[in-house]
């Protein structure tokens, strides 16, 4: 077993050229593993400097809700018009006993539709899904009684 200096490096190989033992540094080895690990500084560096601007941004303004906007929530005229269907009784809901509701008189895709044409500004609901979530969780912004 050899104990020599080169041969802890995981850089250093043997190798045989025209019958006798060479022994060679990899170069290109080396300058893999040193642009590697500069990389890795790199992405470090960048992932301090990222998670002190997002720090400083939310003690700047604590109020400021992250994420993207809720279908509902955050659109009163979509409010204004769906709370208007359901005061004209264009649709009722019914408990779920899960603490959700269900939507009667409506399919999710035509209360899409309603939310969808109440504000043109807005970014549209493409997916029914967004609908029936936040019916099981409850219909929040909806002012209601259950049937």
């Amino acid at each position: 077993m050899e104990r020599g200096l080169y041969s802890c490096s995981p850089f250093y190989q043997k190798r045989t050229f025209k019958g006798h033992r060479v022994e060679a540094f990899s170069a290109q080895s080396f300058f893999f593993h040193i642009i590697a690990s500069i990389a890795e500084l790199e992405r470090g560096m960048i992932s301090e400097r990222t998670k002190a601007g997002i720090a400083a941004r939310k003690a700047a303004d604590p109020d400021l809700k992250w994420g993207a906007k809720h279908w509902f929530l955050d659109h009163p005229k979509r409010q204004k018009h769906i709370q208007g269907l359901y005061n004209a009784g264009e649709f009722h809901l019914v408990s779920r006993g899960s603490g959700g509701v269900m939507v009667k008189g409506m399919t999710a895709g035509a209360l899409m539709a309603e939310a969808n044409a109440a504000d043109s500004e807005a970014k549209p609901v493409k997916n029914t899904e967004s609908i029936r979530r936040w019916l099981r969780e409850g219909a929040k912004g909806l002012n209601y009684e259950i049937d």
